[in-house]
C-alpha cells in the first residue's frame, strides 16, 4: 500500500497544480508607466535593497539604485559602480498581498538590460519566508525586448535570506510551497555588474503575477480533502 500512497499523493498534487492554473486569475500587473520623469520606485508601490548588508532604499536619489523611470520600465541605475559592483540587489512589491492569494501559478516579465549577461531572478516571498528562482533570465540581444511566462511550480528554487538592514544573500535549494500566503513578488540579481557606461544595467517591465483568490484555493483544497479520505477509506 505504500507505494499506492506514493501515487495517489502525487496524482493529487498534480490535480491540485493543474486545476489552479486553469483557475487563475491576474492579481498584479505593473507596467511602470512613469511619464513624469525618474522618481522613487516608492511612487509605484515597489521597494529596494542592495549590498549584503540590506541596506533599504527606495530610489530618490541618482546613485540609489532602482527607479521608476521616464522610459516606463524600472532600472538599476549605477548600481554597478564603485564600492556597489557585483553586489546582490532585490526589487519587489507586496501589493500582491490584498484580496489573499493561495496558489501563484505564473509570473511574467519583460526584460530590456543593457548587458545579456545579467542573470535575473524571479523572487517570491511566500508565509514568511522568501524564495529565488534557480533559473536565470536575460535578454537574447542588449537593450531589445526580451519576454518571459514563468510557471512558478516547474522551475526549481532556492532560499533567500533578506532581512532588511541585516543581509541579503542567496542560499542552496528548497522547495517552494504548493499553496500559502503570497506576500511579495520581485526580482534578484545576485551581483550586479556595471553597464556599458557604469549605469542602467537592468531594465524591467510589465511585471504581471497570476494566482488562485483565496476562496477557490479553500475549494480546491477541500476536493484534495475529500480525495484523500476516499483513499484512506479504499485503503482500510
Amino acid at each position: 500500500m505504500k507505494a499506492g500512497k506514493l501515487i495517489i499523493g502525487t496524482m493529487v498534487g498534480s490535480l491540485l497544480l493543474s486545476t489552479a492554473a486553469s483557475y487563475a486569475d491576474v492579481v498584479y500587473l505593473e507596467k511602470f508607466d512613469n511619464l513624469g520623469g525618474d522618481a522613487a520606485i516608492s511612487t509605484v508601490g515597489w521597494f529596494g535593497n542592495k549590498t549584503a548588508v540590506g541596506t533599504a532604499y527606495d530610489g530618490s536619489s541618482y546613485s540609489s539604485g532602482l527607479i521608476a523611470s521616464s522610459g516606463d520600465f524600472m532600472f538599476c541605475r549605477d548600481h554597478g559602480v564603485g564600492t556597489l559592483a557585483n553586489q546582490p540587489i532585490l526589487g519587489w512589491t507586496d501589493e500582491v498581498v490584498f484580496g489573499g492569494i493561495g496558489i501563484v501559478t505564473n509570473v511574467s516579465f519583460s526584460l530590456q538590460n543593457e548587458s545579456t549577461t545579467e542573470n535575473i531572478k524571479l523572487a517570491l516571498k511566500v508565509d514568511g519566508s522568501w524564495y529565488t528562482s534557480q533559473s536565470v533570465f536575460n535578454n537574447a540581444v542588449s537593450q531589445q525586448m526580451s519576454v518571459f511566462n514563468i510557471d512558478v511550480h516547474s522551475i526549481a528554487w532556492n532560499g533567500l535570506d533578506f532581512v532588511s538592514g541585516s543581509s541579503l544573500f542567496e542560499g542552496g535549494a528548497v522547495t517552494l510551497p504548493v499553496s500559502g500566503a503570497l506576500q511579495a513578488v520581485g526580482i534578484f540579481d545576485a551581483s550586479v555588474t556595471p553597464g556599458i557606461f557604469g549605469s542602467y544595467s537592468i531594465r524591467v517591465d510589465n511585471f504581471m503575477v497570476e494566482a488562485i483568490p483565496e476562496p477557490a484555493t479553500l475549494g480546491l483544497m477541500g476536493v484534495v480533502s475529500a480525495g484523500l479520505l476516499l483513499f484512506r477509506r479504499l485503503a482500510i
